[in-house]
C-alpha cells in the first residue's frame, strides 16, 4: 500500500489517506468491512475486505457481524446487487432506458465520482453525435429532395408532364422535406393527372391522404373536381363543424358567412335574388380542405330540371376566381331536403371572400 486510499461511502469520497492511516482508522473499528475502497491510481473501487492486509489481525466487531451473515443473504439478493453494478448492464439500460441506466451510474457504490463522470460524459457525446448524424442526414436528404423538385418542376414546364408526375410521386413519399409552398401544388398535379387519365381510385386516395396531411391541394381539372365532390358526398357527420352566422335580408336568410378557419377569415355565401325564391340553405360547414357542404332545400319548381344551380367565387375586389355547379344528389324531388356541396379550387380559398349561388 504505497498510494493514497480514498474510503467510498455512497456517493461521497472521504481522502486522501496514507497507508497507516488507513490501516490505524481499520484497526479502530472506522472502517467497516462494507466500506469501498479506492487506490488514487484505480478507478475502481473494492470492498475493505478485499484490501490485503487492511482487517487482518483487527478485532473490528464489524467484521465479524458481517462475515457471519453474508452466507445467510438470500442469493437472489446477492445476484440483483451484482447485476445492478454490472457495467454490461448498464450500458444496456442506457440504450433502452436512459433515465434508469444514469441512475444506476450514480448510485453505484463500487464506482468514483471521476469514473461515474467518465460514463455520463461518454453517454452524452454518443447522444450528441447520434443527433449530429441525424440532422447531417436529415440535411442531405433535404437538399436531394428539393434538386429532384427543381428537375420534375423543369419538366412540367417543358410539356413533359409523364416524367414530371413520376418525380412528383416519388416526392410526395415525404412530404415533410419538401418546401410548404410547393407540396399543394404537387398534389395538385398529380391528383390532376390521374382524374384526367382515368385513375379515379388513385386520384381518390391522394385526395385523402393530403387530407390527413392537413394539405390543401390545387387541383384545377373538372375530373378531379368531381372526384372531390363525390368524396364529400360521402363523407360522414365527423366532418369538424365551425361557427355559421346568418343574417336576413327582404328575401329571407340569402346571405350566410362560414369560417375558413382559426386566423384564416371567413367567405360570405350568397343566394342570387331568383335562387333565394326557389331554395333555400342552412347548416354551412368547411371542412377545412375544399369543400363547403350545406342543407339544401328546394322549394319552388319553376318548370326548372334537376340541378339547375351554379356557383361563383370572387375575391375581396370582386374578381372571378371560379365557377362551377352546385353538388347534389344524382336524384331529389321537389321538396325534398338534401346536402348541397361547393367544390372550390385549393389554390383560390386563401382569396376568396365571397360565394353567390345562381341559376
Amino acid at each position: 500500500m504505497s498510494q493514497d486510499w480514498f474510503i467510498v461511502r455512497g456517493n461521497t469520497e472521504d481522502g486522501p489517506f496514507t497507508p497507516h492511516e488507513l490501516k490505524q482508522m481499520a484497526d479502530s473499528g472506522e472502517i467497516d468491512p462494507t466500506d469501498l475502497i479506492r487506490r488514487s491510481d484505480l478507478e475502481q473501487a473494492r470492498p475493505a475486505t478485499k484490501i490485503r492486509g487492511l482487517l487482518e489481525g483487527t478485532s473490528n466487531p464489524a467484521l465479524h457481524r458481517t462475515v457471519g451473515t453474508t452466507n445467510s443473504e438470500p442469493e437472489s439478493s446477492r445476484v440483483d446487487n451484482k447485476l445492478t453494478h454490472n457495467p454490461f448492464f448498464i450500458g444496456l439500460l442506457l440504450a433502452v432506458f436512459y433515465p434508469v441506466g444514469l441512475y444506476l451510474i450514480w448510485v453505484n457504490p463500487r464506482w468514483s465520482r471521476n469514473h461515474k463522470w467518465k460514463w455520463t460524459g461518454t453517454f452524452a457525446s454518443i447522444v450528441f453525435g447520434v443527433m449530429l448524424f441525424g440532422g447531417i442526414l436529415m440535411g442531405v436528404v433535404n437538399r436531394h429532395q428539393r434538386a429532384e423538385l427543381a428537375v420534375a418542376h423543369k419538366l412540367w414546364d417543358t410539356g413533359d408532364k409523364s416524367a414530371a408526375i413520376a418525380k412528383y410521386r416519388s416526392l410526395l413519399k415525404m412530404p415533410s422535406a419538401l418546401p410548404k409552398s410547393d407540396t399543394p401544388i404537387l398534389y395538385g398535379r398529380v391528383i390532376d393527372f390521374d382524374a384526367e387519365n382515368g385513375n379515379a381510385s388513385v386520384a381518390q386516395s391522394l385526395l385523402g391522404d393530403a387530407e390527413d396531411r392537413d394539405i390543401i391541394p390545387f387541383i384545377t381539372s373538372p375530373e378531379a373536381r368531381k372526384i372531390a365532390t363525390a368524396i364529400a358526398t360521402q363523407r360522414s357527420q365527423s366532418q369538424r363543424e365551425v361557427t355559421v352566422q346568418a343574417t336576413a335580408d327582404s328575401s329571407g336568410e340569402s346571405t350566410f358567412k362560414v369560417s375558413k378557419g382559426t386566423f384564416s377569415g371567413s367567405i360570405e355565401v350568397t343566394l342570387s335574388p331568383d335562387v333565394a325564391n326557389e331554395i333555400s340553405i342552412s347548416n354551412l360547414t368547411f371542412d377545412g380542405n375544399v369543400t363547403i357542404t350545406f342543407i339544401l332545400h328546394w322549394r319552388e319548381g319553376h318548370g326548372r330540371s334537376i340541378n339547375p344551380w351554379h356557383f361563383t367565387a370572387y375575391d375581396k375586389d370582386g374578381i372571378k376566381l371560379d365557377q362551377s355547379n352546385v353538388g347534389i344528389p344524382d336524384s331529389i324531388s321537389l321538396g325534398e331536403k338534401v346536402r348541397g356541396r361547393l367544390v372550390l379550387n385549393g389554390r383560390d380559398i386563401p382569396a376568396i371572400t365571397r360565394i353567390q349561388i345562381h341559376s
